[in-house]
């Protein structure tokens, strides 16, 4: 898959979609570079061998860019899942990373 060669970073694209967002609001120019984006990381994350981790981390990306954007319950919604996951699997560095931005976004 071509798409996966040439991968934009994760805070390459979150700054994207944060620029995106002060030009245009939740457009749908940024709906859909968002739902692009999502489609990619799922695939990449569900792929066999895939780990709790990898899915944890994932959710704590989608929701940075849920904050970029301003949609903090989503992003605090996708948290408490990732926080779920993540202290069960005793993965505690980023139960505290997941904990920081669930402090973050009550601030």
């Amino acid at each position: 898959m071509e798409g996966l060669n040439n991968q934009e970073s994760f805070e390459d694209f979150k700054n994207r979609a944060k620029e995106i967002f002060e030009r245009e609001g939740l457009s749908e120019n940024l709906n859909s570079e968002i739902e692009k984006w999502h489609a990619r990381r799922q695939q990449e994350t569900d792929m066999p061998g895939g780990t709790i981790e990898q899915r944890t981390v994932f959710q704590t990306e989608l929701a940075q860019i849920y904050i970029a954007i301003g949609k903090n319950d989503s992003a605090f919604d996708t948290l408490e899942d990732a926080w779920t996951e993540a202290d069960q699997e005793g993965l505690t560095d980023l139960v505290k990373e997941i904990e920081n931005l669930m402090r973050s976004i009550s601030q």
